[in-house]
């Protein structure tokens, strides 16, 4: 099932898609800038982006690999130091054997 999608705040989508591009300028020394990309257009159609909280449970509550949600989890890293958001990020570890 879906998670419903939060409206975005006070700001508009100009401003997380500005926010976008300076995180992918800040990081354009990457090889994998393209990847970055493409995960941070996907958290963005699907939550607040300003929201640590949101954010960081939404990508938790997923039916997706422990190893692409810490990926996400990354990417939303470089976000929060970009843009000035005060946010640690949390790993996501897999018991043995799974």
């Amino acid at each position: 099932m879906l998670a419903e999608r939060p409206l975005l705040s006070n700001r508009t989508l100009s401003n997380v898609d500005e926010a976008i591009v300076k995180t992918l300028w800040e990081n354009r020394h990457l090889r994998s800038v393209k990847t970055l990309g493409r995960r941070l257009r996907r958290l963005a159609k699907a939550l607040i982006f300003y929201d640590p909280i949101i954010t960081e449970s939404y990508i938790l509550s997923q039916d997706w690999s422990n190893r692409y949600k810490n990926r996400l989890m990354g990417t939303y890293q470089k976000f929060t130091q970009c843009d000035g958001i005060e946010w640690e990020k949390k790993t996501v570890t897999t018991k043995m054997g799974q």
